[in-house]
């Protein structure tokens, strides 16, 4: 599911129709960035004077120039400041002012954490008129650049269309690559790119009821400059891909990844042909023994306080989300709103 994951939730400025203009995009921003350490105290958040809600990092004593903070950045920094006392969601949903947040962060900074280095990344608009601090992460981060992982796939594999391995077709034929079928993915936070080779197929005997069947051949390769996610590759064997990017008879998956401090690698070698589209077969499954999933932790108190089912990987598991409840807030919610409310909030309780 991860290559549909990606397919879904991408826009349209994050889809490449060739890794050529990928890396291009790449070495555009890592050209233009430049990381520096500097200490925990060295870092001062400011509101800027036009905008009530927009906020500039600055550093004194140490040359870092005034920077808007990305997205992601600014839960990195509300993080290091103290998670508990400035959490970065809680700013967002109430919209607080910026001069409060800016108080907060401050603060927080000053005299609840530690004096410590840290190292931010900064991006450079090409005409030197914006600065953005796309990351905040420790002084040892081993950053590696996603333009160096997408240069080294070009080299490999070339644009990713027209060669060996490309974007994958449609149920085994070759399709025209444009967004909407694409499987190159990049923003200023991430990349992953999805590529196969569907043409020089691996038969195998016994595939299905004792009679000799093919595989194609692909691989996964994400990354994060700014720690989103960790370098890692995943390799597999499977029957074919479907219009919405699912891989149908994924088998013999072996996962790498490397830690961004010490580039430990862990290879995990999963062998399986089930498919299912339904989490309760599918944990049900699991718990029967008959392999490992990829979940949501969401309900799965009951199976992991029981033994049924055991956490793995821990320190791999990708990013967590909040769960929402959008509606008018300006009003008394009907009653059987706030009944499912209620419902919700209960059915969470201690998870």
């Amino acid at each position: 599911m991860q290559a549909h994951r990606q397919w879904m939730s991408r826009a349209p400025d994050e889809r490449f129709t060739s890794m050529l203009d990928m890396q291009e995009f790449k070495r555009r921003l890592r050209d233009n960035s430049r990381s520096h350490v500097i200490s925990s105290r060295g870092l001062n958040v400011r509101p800027v004077e036009d905008d009530p809600r927009a906020l500039q990092i600055k550093g004194y004593g140490n040359g870092l120039p005034a920077a808007a903070p990305t997205h992601w950045s600014f839960g990195q920094l509300c993080s290091l400041a103290s998670p508990g006392n400035s959490p970065a969601s809680y700013f967002r949903e109430t919209q607080m002012p910026a001069p409060m947040i800016a108080d907060c962060l401050n603060y927080n900074l000053r005299f609840t954490r530690g004096v410590e280095d840290i190292g931010v990344l900064l991006t450079t608009n090409e005409d030197g008129s914006v600065n953005e601090l796309r990351s905040v992460n420790g002084p040892n981060y081993g950053r590696i650049y996603d333009a160096e992982v997408v240069d080294t796939l070009v080299e490999k594999f070339g644009d990713g269309v027209s060669g060996q391995w490309r974007v994958p077709g449609e149920f085994g034929k070759r399709v025209t690559v444009t967004k909407d079928n694409t499987t190159l993915y990049a923003s200023d936070r991430d990349m992953f790119v999805f590529l196969a080779d569907e043409e020089n197929r691996i038969e195998l005997p016994n595939r299905r009821a004792g009679r000799f069947g093919s595989f194609a051949r692909g691989f996964f390769v994400w990354n994060s400059e700014v720690g989103k996610t960790t370098l890692g590759a995943g390799f597999f064997l499977f029957d074919y891909v479907c219009c919405n990017r699912i891989i149908w008879g994924a088998d013999q998956y072996t996962l790498a990844c490397a830690r961004g401090s010490g580039f430990e690698v862990v290879e995990v070698k999963v062998s399986g042909r089930l498919v299912v589209n339904d989490l309760a077969t599918k944990l049900t499954a699991c718990a029967a023994g008959h392999g490992i999933s990829q979940t949501f932790e969401l309900g799965l108190d009951p199976l992991l306080a029981s033994g049924e089912l055991v956490q793995i990987l821990a320190d791999w598991a990708e990013e967590r989300f909040p769960l929402y409840s959008y509606h008018p807030s300006r009003h008394l919610p009907p009653a059987k709103v706030r009944a499912f409310l209620d419902l919700v909030l209960a059915s969470l309780a201690g998870s």
